[in-house]
């Protein structure tokens, strides 16, 4: 991904190069991961609404759990990630 693309995604994920579906299982995982024993099952409805399959669910949720474990230990070793 280019950087525009990459800030698109931090900035303004509407305006970024996604279809619905892959806007709507970032921002589930977005919320997941700051609220996760906040997400109600309308969010899961809705989410299927756009197509989403429960494998595609389960992937994002875990992607962003990766994601969001090797923040934490990148973060205990105070490791400084060069992103140049």
């Amino acid at each position: 991904m280019s950087e525009e693309e990459i800030r698109s995604i931090e900035e303004d994920l509407e305006q970024a190069n996604f279809t619905t579906k892959e806007r709507a299982l970032i921002s589930f995982a977005r919320k997941a991961n700051t609220t996760p024993l906040r997400v109600p099952d309308e969010e899961f409805a809705a989410l299927k609404q756009t197509g989403a399959i429960d494998a595609e669910i389960i992937e994002a949720l875990g992607v962003m759990e990766l994601f969001t474990a090797f923040n934490k230990f990148l973060d205990v070793l105070q490791v400084e990630v060069d992103f140049t």
